[in-house]
């Protein structure tokens, strides 16, 4: 048994919101007021007048008890004491919202947050509110106990925020369809913080974000949300300040093309599936072990913009006509143990700078850079060099005892890796009449050659890859002779 014990001076005051848990234990409340109560769902409510002790409410069960307390006087002048196994005790409470009157100490969000002050919590029961609120800084306001994971305090208007301190939001589920749910604009220093909310917006944006101010931020925490419509984005951002996505799934059951729109804004996305891609424009952008899918590119980036990503995926959901990545010579990706999927050939649309270590692509096995300009990191683990290879506009990847190789045809190459290897080339033969392939290794620079594939004729594209042992600090070269257009598509060394 659970034994809550109020011991409230002689101020008028009000008892609410005692929640037992489980629902459906029997609460009963003992000495001035008197009487017991069978409350629906374990909530009872009680109000009182009289000085000195009110008395104990009592749960019966196993389960734990949790209340907020309300005065309309002075919430100091109410002590709490608990005997018993007391496994949660929330705490005072004077904001409580319901949409009920008699439930709480107001029936609108906007009331309690005009009466309260820096370092509040607001409470909102469960129901439906149309509301327009302006926030004021230093307040928390989340659902009440009981109403679960972003189900059943609805906000069908939307929250705005000028900044001047930070705000925290606790699940809360937004469906406007008439406004943008979160709007945070103004020109000074704050922030908003988003945990365990839910967004289902139709016609407008979740998140608005214009604060001027480079020090303001956004973070949005363990929250889901659906664009269920296709006109709007789920983020606008044109604001210089932070916009953090933690352990967070946006999703797009409305088929929206539009993705996240930046401008300006630092972001880091982390441990997070966004449906809807990114579009940014003269932003600083971190991605760590985030998903991200789009009807068109995954990733659009304009004006500067930089992407660094780690242990992430893009996939582009269209076959047909959109690239996985665009961008133009101003702006640029990395990548680290990175793995893109679907888009069209080139998945690289536009001529931005990629670096890359370990880039794979989830299908075929081959990515077509197009026009970019792509150049591979190296990362060292003991005396073996870990990254992609990388040749031409086209490359391969390989496992981690693999480096990239830049043998050119007629010109020899040393394996400089202090071990042999397997050296292999993909020749990409457009035509040829009569052509021939020849192939020599050695200690010296200019090693024998002998022909290995000859009377090559072709009149279409193909691709012929030849594979030789090549011991260490041994030279390698391959050449053609007759008739033949063949350039190198790709190549790669590796420790045997």
């Amino acid at each position: 048994m659970t034994t809550f014990i109020f011991n409230p001076l002689t101020h008028k005051f009000d008892v609410s919101l005692v929640t037992a848990v489980p629902p459906g234990t029997v609460a009963s409340i003992t000495g001035d007021t008197g009487g017991p109560i069978s409350p629906s769902g374990g909530t009872v409510a009680i109000q009182g007048n009289q000085p000195g002790n009110l008395g104990a409410i009592e749960f019966t069960g196993s389960g734990a008890g949790q209340i907020y307390v309300s005065s309309v006087v002075d919430d100091s002048s109410i002590a709490i004491s608990a005997t018993g196994e007391l496994v949660s005790q929330v705490g005072v409470a004077t904001y409580v919202v319901s949409p009920t009157a008699n439930e709480g100490n107001y029936t609108t969000i906007q009331a309690a947050v005009n009466a309260a002050s820096s370092g509040d919590t607001i409470f909102i029961k469960d129901g439906t509110y149309n509301e327009s609120v302006v926030l004021k800084a230093g307040l928390n306001i989340t659902a009440a106990a009981g109403s679960g994971f972003s189900g059943n305090v609805n906000i069908t208007g939307g929250f705005t925020f000028a900044g001047g301190g930070d705000v925290f939001v606790n699940n809360i589920r937004f469906t406007s369809d008439n406004q943008d749910s979160i709007i945070f604009n103004g020109a000074t220093e704050g922030s908003v913080n988003l945990t365990l909310c839910y967004f289902e917006c139709t016609n407008n944006n979740s998140v608005y974000y214009t604060n001027t101010d480079a020090d303001s931020s956004i973070t949005i925490e363990d929250c889901d949300g659906d664009m269920s419509g296709n006109l709007p984005s789920f983020i606008f951002s044109n604001s210089p300040g932070g916009l953090s996505i933690f352990d967070s799934i946006i999703g797009n059951s409305g088929f929206n093309f539009n993705q996240i729109n930046l401008v300006g804004t630092v972001v880091n996305i982390s441990d997070s599936i966004i449906m809807t891609g990114l579009n940014l424009n003269n932003c600083l952008a971190f991605l760590n072990n985030a998903r991200i899918y789009s009807l068109g590119d995954a990733v659009n980036l304009n004006s500067g913009a930089e992407v660094n990503a780690i242990n992430s995926l893009f996939v582009c959901q269209s076959s047909f006509t959109y690239s996985v990545f665009s961008g133009d010579d101003t702006c640029s990706f990395t990548f680290r143990d990175c793995g893109i999927g679907g888009g069209i050939q080139p998945q690289f649309d536009g001529n931005m700078n990629v670096l890359y270590d370990n880039l794979y692509e989830m299908s075929n096995g081959i990515i077509d850079t197009g026009s970019a300009s792509v150049s591979y990191l190296t990362s060292y683990v003991g005396d073996i060099v870990a990254s992609s290879l990388i040749s031409g506009s086209t490359f391969i990847t390989d496992p981690g005892n693999s480096v990239g190789s830049s043998l050119a045809l007629g010109v020899a190459y040393q394996n400089t890796l202090n071990a042999d290897a397997m050296l292999t080339v993909y020749l990409a033969v457009s035509s040829a009449t009569s052509g021939s392939i020849l192939c020599g290794v050695g200690p010296s620079t200019i090693p024998t050659q002998q022909t290995i594939v000859s009377s090559i004729t072709l009149a279409s594209l193909n691709i012929i890859p030849v594979s030789v042992y090549l011991p260490a600090n041994y030279y390698a070269v391959i050449s053609t002779s007759g008739t033949i257009a063949v350039t190198i598509s790709g190549q790669q060394l590796t420790k045997v």
